[in-house]
This record gives C-alpha cells, sequence and structure tokens, in this order.
C-alpha cells in the first residue's frame, strides 16, 4: 500500500481520486 501511495502521489493523483479508485477495486 505505501508503495501504491507513493506511486499515485507521483502522478500528481489527488486524495479524491485516490478513493476513487480504491472504491472502484473494492467494487471490483
Amino acid at each position: 500500500l505505501v508503495k501504491e501511495e507513493n506511486n499515485t502521489e507521483e502522478n500528481g493523483m489527488s486524495d479524491m481520486e485516490q478513493k476513487t479508485l480504491a472504491n472502484n477495486t473494492i467494487n471490483k
């Protein structure tokens, strides 16, 4: 999870976008 968070920060994703991706992953 730490590496994923670091990657999202490098990609310039906002907290909301990170939460959206997390929700999409859980829903799948």
